[in-house]
């Protein structure tokens, strides 16, 4: 479901650059900004780089019912988990007045298209209903930081919060039937008497 929904982004991404800036070829990428030994993918290269940096569960839906109503009775299961993505665009060119160029375009995509519908756009991926973007704010320390623990120099670049995915395979851990009226003991109704 994530990587549906990035790679989405960066198709949507493309058909942007490609109409804005004349081009005929794929600059959006999802990819690592640093590969696990350290070195740089070359597939990276001037490429607008879509990586993902981190990933929050959503609190505001988590108190949902464990049980849900079904024709035949109820089933219980566990709720559904819904989450943000924190989704780092980073303009990784040769040419820096090109990185400057490409967040601009990014940052001007976003707000030309805050909410994308999976009714709209079914190949954002099974089970995506919605993902809205908001440019999160983010203050030169935490940058910083997030620089360092990416691995990677600095770079022209922006974060966006994605709200929400939400995780629910649906299977039920127990299921029963509903009590429609009253059972009455009889024993007991005829020793009151």
């Amino acid at each position: 479901m994530i990587h549906s929904s990035l790679n989405f982004i960066a198709k949507e991404l493309n058909a942007y650059y490609k109409d804005t800036f004349k081009i005929n070829d794929d600059r959006a990428i999802v990819s690592n900004l640093v590969n696990h030994d350290g070195t740089v993918p070359i597939t990276i290269n001037d490429k607008m780089v879509i990586s993902l940096v981190n990933i929050e569960q959503e609190t505001s839906v988590a108190n949902l019912p464990f049980s849900k109503k079904t024709d035949s009775g109820y089933s219980v299961k566990n709720p559904p988990v819904s989450i943000n993505l924190y989704v780092l665009f980073a303009g990784n060119f040769n040419n820096y007045e090109e990185s400057l160029k490409f967040v601009s375009a990014t940052i001007s995509f976003f707000q030309n298209n805050i909410v994308f519908m999976g009714a709209d756009y079914p190949e954002m991926g099974p089970n995506v209903y919605k993902l809205v973007f908001e440019l999160f704010k983010t203050d030169y320390q935490s940058m910083s930081y997030l620089w360092s623990t990416v691995g990677a120099k600095y770079m022209p670049s922006m974060s966006y919060k994605v709200r929400m995915l939400t995780f629910d395979d649906d299977t039920a851990k127990a299921r029963g039937g509903l009590l429609t009226k009253p059972e009455i003991n009889t024993d007991i109704a005829n020793n009151i008497g």
